[in-house]
């Protein structure tokens, strides 16, 4: 209600629209009049929401402008900025929506285009008086300095904003915004407990990786650019391809798939080519009911027909409903670090490949990390970890006893650790997961 109170008010005020809210560092970002804006910061600091709200301030502060909402790809679109978008903007200033375009068309004669930043080509022949990017660390720099070509609507104060969560230093939006900064650029810096919406059991789960994993929470809590120490798969930038350049069939397609509620339901969908193993598409949602999952998965197999589908058998409940819906859903073999040495080695030796479609695998692949508090042999932390929950039990279980993989090094597993003192050394643990492996060498 206090946010919409707001925007009502600013509808009054009309000329010079200023929003004044709660949390300062949202306001300067909503506020600011910088033509290159980035909000750089934690995970719940309200990113989004402030990408939303300035964005509908250009709209009525200049009656007329056109602008442009994007993400990487159209479902991290369609769940974060565009799902804000219909939550914040009140029915009563929009005059259309037309759903097959996804556009927005405000009583004032304001418009938003709401579109994935997958192909530069879609973008060619725009003329826009804003540009909102939604995780700026996700989309290519050329795609970057395009969009900064298409800013050239008349009679209104162009601006290109957005928000993202810290990334490595060779990341281009450290280079642009903090290294060597383009003309005309602003940082907004955020920490998660700028938010006072959060509820404190969220802030309290975010605070236990103080103690757990200081550089994850440095990152991704306190909002501070850098390299992550620890990350487990190291995917590199020829492993990440567009969509169009995969293959138009395959030998057998496979999913993976982890049960979630307040944690997202996500599923890898994985196509086969000996000897290349193609993640092609993905699901990830909160709060799917069983029979939404079932709905959803019923979909997806009639667009890809499964061979299997391996399932966390923690809700075998669910599992069985899959199966009575006539769906190959089966229990997926759990063995956490087995299973992550497995994908390691298929990572490692280029056989996996990642459509950049699948935008949540590929932002897990690079924050997926070992728990540096455990006290026993390593895990990983338990935090944005779906997507790779699901790709384990997929690889894990269909392809442990038919793949080749490539001999787990001393480096892999040296991280090993005994239990207690009479228990075997890491030496000894490396030495058996060797001859776990040694048939598929």
């Amino acid at each position: 209600m206090k946010r919409v109170y707001i925007i009502l008010l600013a509808v009054v005020i009309m000329a010079t629209v200023q929003f004044t809210l709660i949390d300062p560092h949202q306001s300067a970002f909503v506020n600011s009049d910088a033509r290159y804006l980035l909000n750089s910061g934690g995970v719940g600091s309200g990113k989004t929401y402030s990408v939303v709200l300035r964005a509908l301030k250009l709209c009525l502060e200049y009656p007329g402008i056109k602008g442009l909402l994007g993400a990487q790809t159209m479902p991290l679109l369609r769940d974060t900025t565009m799902s804000e978008f219909e939550n914040l903007v009140p029915s009563g200033l929009i005059k259309t929506h037309n759903k097959s375009t996804n556009t927005f068309v405000l009583k004032n004669g304001s418009s938003i285009l709401f579109r994935p930043f997958d192909d530069a080509n879609k973008f060619k022949s725009l003329n826009l008086g804003f540009i909102g990017i939604e995780e700026m660390t996700d989309i290519k720099h050329d795609i970057f300095k395009m969009l900064r070509t298409r800013l050239r609507q008349k009679n209104v104060n162009h601006s290109l904003f957005g928000a993202t969560n810290p990334g490595a230093f060779t990341n281009w939006v450290y280079k642009d915004f903090f290294e060597n900064p383009i003309p005309g650029s602003k940082v907004i810096n955020s920490i998660s407990r700028d938010n006072p919406f959060l509820p404190s059991s969220y802030l309290a789960d975010l605070e236990t990786l103080r103690i757990t994993n200081p550089e994850y929470y440095s990152r991704m809590v306190e909002g501070v650019w850098g390299a992550l120490e620890g990350v487990i798969y190291q995917l590199p930038m020829s492993q990440r391809v567009e969509p169009s350049t995969l293959p138009e069939t395959y030998d057998e397609i496979i999913a993976g798939l982890d049960f979630g509620f307040d944690h997202p339901t996500a599923m890898s969908i994985i196509g086969i080519r000996d000897p290349k193993y193609y993640l092609i598409d993905e699901l990830y949602k909160r709060h799917l009911s069983t029979s939404d999952i079932i709905s959803t998965v019923s979909q997806l197999h009639k667009q890809y027909r499964f061979s299997a589908i391996y399932c966390d058998g923690a809700r075998p409940e669910i599992i069985q409903d899959l199966q009575n819906a006539g769906l190959p859903a089966v229990s997926a073999t759990k063995d956490v670090f087995e299973g992550i040495m497995f994908v390691k080695g298929m990572v490692n030796a280029g056989r996996i490949i990642v459509s950049q479609n699948c935008h949540y695998t590929i932002r897990e692949f690079d924050s997926y990390i070992w728990d540096q508090g455990s006290t026993v042999k390593e895990v990983p932390i338990k935090l944005n970890d779906d997507c790779m929950d699901a790709i384990r039990y997929a690889f894990f279980t269909h392809l442990r006893n038919s793949v080749n993989v490539p001999r787990i090094s001393m480096s892999d597993v040296s991280y090993v650790k005994p239990h207690h003192e009479n228990e075997s050394s890491s030496a000894d643990a490396i030495n058996k997961l060797r001859l776990r492996y040694r048939h598929r060498i």
